[in-house]
């Protein structure tokens, strides 16, 4: 953790004196050293927001957060390596999120797919009108390649194995059943990579991009991702203390493209 220190030249706020001083940090990065009280006031710990006049002096201790690596980005496109659990974007802009923390970097980065909170790896966000239109068209009518892989509870894993089942969401919580084979199923496959005692390592084919569907599907199907709290076996996550899921995203390759084609022979791989 680093210590930054600034002295205020005028009336103004905490707020404001650290946005306008604090360069590599957002606004949700003071805010959330606010409520940890990692700001001093005059050498006093502050929880909150506060007046400050000409001469007081202000510290605040921050540990860089890095929450994604770009693998590779062009005028239409950036694609990058999601490191930490942060939502991939939401309706209210001032909530932290990876699109927020992007568009730092890169302003017209609009998103055209998601990964949950938790789950890492590569994700794409588009950097104009017409890509945006273009790959959520793309990920909407399956013309992506999506790869993840897994670390699950070893029962119930075979070599390889292919689900279609019928998806239901409802407050939150996302249901399977039998197909009902009316273009709206979800599909996935898996090939079982390794298994150690009790865990497996799978990697997984998603051929439709429901919300949850990975963890929730598989779940229907007695194989539980290690640290899912939502779907997941709590017996198993306890033994390993996790409370994360331990899902990423390794492979994405767009195909049938048009005004994109060149992105055909382009695909991304953090295998």
């Amino acid at each position: 953790m680093k210590v930054y220190s600034f002295e205020s030249f005028s009336s103004t706020t905490v707020k404001a004196l650290l946005k306008n001083n604090l360069t590599g940090f957002s606004s949700f990065d003071i805010a959330r050293a606010l409520k940890n009280k990692d700001v001093k006031v005059n050498g006093k710990r502050v929880h909150t927001d506060i007046a400050l006049n000409k001469g007081d002096y202000v510290q605040i201790y921050l540990s860089p957060r890095k929450y994604y690596d770009v693998i590779y980005s062009d005028s239409n496109i950036v694609v990058l390596n999601k490191l930490l659990g942060i939502e991939t974007n939401s309706v209210d802009d001032q909530k932290q999120t990876l699109l927020t923390e992007l568009k730092a970097q890169y302003p017209t980065a609009r998103p055209v797919h998601r990964l949950d909170t938790n789950t890492l790896g590569i994700i794409v966000f588009a950097l104009n009108e017409n890509s945006e239109t273009e790959l959520l068209h793309a990920f909407k009518n399956g013309k992506v390649i999506k790869k993840y892989v897994a670390t699950v509870a070893s029962k119930n894993v075979k070599t390889s194995d292919k689900f279609l089942d019928s998806y239901n969401k409802n407050a939150g919580i996302v249901r399977f059943a039998p197909p009902l084979h009316d273009g709206k199923d979800a599909r996935l496959e898996y090939e079982c990579l390794s298994v150690d005692n009790d865990l497996a390592t799978l990697l997984i084919i998603l051929h439709t991009g429901k919300t949850h569907q990975i963890r929730a599907q598989l779940s229907y199907h007695g194989i539980y991702i290690l640290g899912d709290g939502k779907y997941g076996d709590k017996t198993l996550n306890r033994k390993y203390h996790k409370s994360t899921q331990s899902l990423k995203s390794v492979y994405l390759h767009f195909t049938n493209l048009k005004a994109l084609k060149y992105l055909e022979n382009l695909p991304f791989s953090i295998l």
